[in-house]
C-alpha cells in the first residue's frame, strides 16, 4: 500500500487561469483589458467598484468596533441588522415584512458560502437516491456550481434557457425529476450570457416545482445590476407565494463591491409550510451545525456596515443612486458593444447585468484568443464577456479587436 494517494492533475477554473495571465498582460500592454473575472469596476479607478455610501460606513463600522473592543466571534447566525436589511434589499421591505419572522435567516461568507450552506443543509433534509446520491437540476452558467455540488449530488444541467426550446426543456426535466430533485437557478444577470428568464417562464418553473414538491436553490449574486431591484428579485417573492421550500443563496460582492469582505446570506422560505414547526426549527439547527463544522462564526465588519447603511434613511438614499449609476454603466457598455457587433450579436442586447456571451455553441478558437491577447485584450475560451470589467472608454477597442479576432479561424 502506498502511503499517499497520487493526487489528480484536474483542470483549474478558465478564469482562474485567465486572472494568473493577466498579470504578465499588466506588463506587456500598456492599457489591457480584461474581460475574464466578474467584477464590477470603477471607470474613475480602473479597481473594483464600491459605493462611498459602503465606504462610509464601513469607516464608522470600524470605529464603533474599535470603541467597544467588539473582537469576539458572532453566533452562528450572524449579524441580525444586516439579515433584516439584507432581507428587505433581497425580497423588498414590504413583501419581507408581511413574512412576519417566517424566514430563516443565516449570515454567510459570501454569496459562495450561502450556496455551500444550503448544500450542506439539504445533504440532511433531502433523501438519498439508491446510488447515494441526490439528483440535481442545473443552471448551469457557473463553472464553480459543478465543482461545488459534484460531490453527493447527480447533476443534470439545464443549459441555455431562456429560449424557447430552453425553457420547454427545462419544464420538461422539472416534470420528470425524481421526488428527490433539488433544482439550482440564477435570478438575474445570468452568469455566463445575461439572458434571463422572463416572469412568466418564471411563473411556469415555480408553479410546477410547487406541484412537484421540489425545493430550490435561489442563486442571487446579482441583484440591483441587471433590470432594476423589483425586477430582479421577482423570482424570489414568487417562490416564495408559490409555496416552493426555497434556499435563497445572495450576495454583497458585486452589489456592494464588498468583495474579500466575504458578505451573504442564506434566507429559507415556506419551510414551516412544507415541513411543519417542528422541522423548521430542525432546519435552522442543521444550517447551524454546516456553520460549526464548515467556518464556525461569519465576519462581522462587512455585514454590520451593510446592515447599518441599508437602514440609514440618508446613506440608503445615496447608495440607491449609486447603484443606479453602475447598472446604467453596464446598460452603456452593453449597448456600445452590441451596435459595434450588430445584428449576428443580437443577444448582447437582450441581455441584463455584467455578463455577454458572444458564441455560446463553440467559444474563440485558439488563434482568436492568440490575436486579441497580441492586440491587449484578455478573453475566455468560452466567449463570456464580462462588461462589468471593461471601463467605458475601453470598450469601443475592444469591440474593435473582437469583429477582428471573429475574422480569423
Amino acid at each position: 500500500m502506498e502511503k499517499f494517494n497520487v493526487l489528480p492533475d484536474t483542470n483549474v477554473d478558465a478564469v482562474m487561469l485567465a486572472n494568473a495571465e493577466w498579470q504578465t498582460m499588466l506588463t506587456a500592454h500598456d492599457d489591457p483589458i480584461n474581460t475574464t473575472i466578474g467584477v464590477m469596476l470603477d471607470p474613475a479607478t480602473g479597481k473594483p467598484w464600491r459605493p462611498q455610501a459602503i465606504e462610509q460606513s464601513l469607516e464608522m463600522t470600524l470605529g464603533s468596533i474599535e470603541d467597544t473592543h467588539n473582537y469576539g466571534y458572532q453566533g452562528q447566525g450572524g449579524d441580525g441588522q444586516f439579515l433584516a436589511e439584507f432581507g428587505k434589499f433581497a425580497f423588498g421591505a414590504k413583501f419581507y415584512e408581511q413574512l412576519d419572522g417566517q424566514l430563516l435567516g443565516t449570515q454567510a461568507p459570501g454569496g459562495t458560502g450561502a450556496l455551500t450552506l444550503a448544500k450542506e443543509t439539504l445533504r440532511e433534509l433531502v433523501p438519498v437516491s439508491p446510488d447515494g446520491s441526490i439528483p440535481l437540476l442545473l443552471d448551469d452558467g457557473w463553472p464553480n456550481y459543478r465543482a461545488m455540488f459534484s460531490e453527493h449530488f447527480a447533476i443534470t444541467e439545464l443549459g441555455q434557457t431562456s429560449s424557447a426550446a430552453g425553457h420547454a426543456r427545462t419544464m420538461e426535466l422539472i416534470e420528470q425529476a425524481a421526488p428527490n430533485t433539488v433544482v439550482l437557478l440564477q435570478v438575474c444577470g445570468y452568469n455566463d450570457d445575461g439572458l434571463d428568464r422572463s416572469e412568466a417562464e418564471w411563473d411556469d418553473v415555480l408553479s410546477a416545482l410547487a406541484r412537484r414538491e421540489l425545493p430550490v436553490i435561489l442563486d442571487s449574486a446579482y441583484l440591483g445590476l441587471a433590470e432594476d431591484l423589483e425586477a430582479d428579485s421577482y423570482a424570489i417573492r414568487q417562490a416564495v407565494n408559490a409555496g416552493v421550500l426555497s434556499f435563497i443563496a445572495t450576495s454583497s460582492s458585486k452589489n456592494m463591491g464588498l468583495y474579500n469582505e466575504r458578505v451573504g446570506a442564506l434566507y429559507i422560505a415556506n419551510a414551516g409550510e412544507v415541513l411543519g414547526t417542528e422541522q423548521q426549527r430542525r432546519l435552522q439547527q442543521a444550517t447551524n451545525r454546516a456553520v460549526r463544522r464548515i467556518y464556525s462564526s461569519p465576519p462581522l465588519l462587512g455585514a454590520k456596515a451593510v446592515g447599518s447603511m441599508l437602514a440609514s434613511p440618508f446613506f440608503s438614499e445615496q447608495y440607491a443612486g449609486e447603484l443606479l449609476q453602475a447598472r446604467l454603466r453596464l446598460q452603456d457598455n452593453r449597448y456600445v458593444l452590441g451596435q459595434q457587433l450588430g445584428e449576428r450579436f443580437t443577444q448582447i442586447l437582450n441581455g441584463h447585468g455584467l455578463f455577454t456571451k458572444l458564441l455560446p455553441n463553440k467559444g474563440f478558437t485558439p488563434a482568436q484568443l492568440q490575436f486579441m491577447k497580441e492586440e491587449g485584450v484578455l478573453a475566455l475560451p468560452s466567449s463570456r464577456i464580462n462588461l462589468g470589467g471593461v471601463a467605458p472608454r475601453h470598450i469601443e477597442r475592444l469591440g474593435e479587436t473582437i469583429v477582428q479576432a471573429l475574422n480569423r479561424r
